[in-house]
């Protein structure tokens, strides 16, 4: 699978592996299967109490099904369960959360990636057997794409990337202090859950390669976008940093 370097937001870059084909498919394949077993329950619930109400009800029943996607992916910061499950999740290509702009026209161009609606019209003779070619648009794409990116992703500016990849970059925030602890830099509450785990993460890596003056670049540039004037050196000013966050958001 493809690497992708993106930027954490310090003008430092990580290397992210995007989504596999197979990761993609079969989180598709999970959220297809809830979807399904959504509709065969609810559909059998209003077979019950539709009362010559079936039209109306009906079109609410699939109104969870046609924003699944759009809303899940906002609600769950790019996850919906398939991917969850697939440890897969949408990014901006960019390296920051993708806006609501974003999920909003990776939505809006499913159709094309995924055009269940040819497949009906050249059953029903609508369309020629033909058209059905055009049915492998998105799969195309990811496979010819830079970043592994379908139709949509390309043209919402986003991309799927794999979250085992990056485990530690999700679950390295939480430190254990001391219960008198002071903090010394409260102006690291101007930065997100994200952007701290970014920087332990950068951290636990300069640490392991010895690499001091990737740590001093990272330091300054925190340093310059939080305004902060600090004598610690690199490495301890990272480290506070961590903690003043672990305290200030504990309270």
């Amino acid at each position: 699978m493809p690497i992708v370097r993106l930027d954490t937001g310090f003008n430092i870059e990580i290397d992210f592996k995007t989504a596999a084909f197979h990761q993609r498919l079969l989180a598709w394949c999970i959220d297809l299967a809830i979807q399904f077993f959504y509709l065969l329950l609810m559909f059998k619930l209003i077979g019950n109490v539709a009362n010559g109400r079936f039209s109306w009800m009906g079109i609410l029943v699939l109104l969870p099904v046609v924003f699944y996607n759009l809303v899940l992916e906002l609600l769950f910061n790019g996850q919906t369960p398939g991917k969850k499950i697939m440890k897969i999740s949408v990014t901006s290509a960019d390296g920051a959360e993708p806006s609501m702009s974003q999920y909003l026209l990776r939505w809006i161009f499913r159709p094309l990636d995924m055009p269940w609606w040819l497949l009906g019209a050249v059953i029903s003779g609508g369309w020629p057997g033909i058209t059905l070619i055009f049915a492998f648009g998105g799969i195309l794409c990811y496979f010819y794409s830079n970043k592994s990116q379908r139709i949509g992703d390309l043209l919402a500016g986003t991309l799927v990337i794999d979250n085992r990849a990056t485990s530690t970059w999700n679950d390295t925030a939480f430190m254990e202090l001391e219960t008198n602890y002071s903090p010394l830099f409260p102006e690291v509450m101007q930065l997100s859950d994200r952007d701290i785990n970014t920087i332990k993460q950068l951290l636990l890596s300069a640490t392991v390669k010895r690499n001091n003056d990737y740590l001093l670049r990272v330091s300054h540039r925190i340093k310059t976008v939080l305004k902060i004037e600090s004598d610690q050196d690199e490495l301890d000013f990272l480290e506070t940093l961590l903690k003043d966050y672990n305290h200030l958001s504990s309270r």
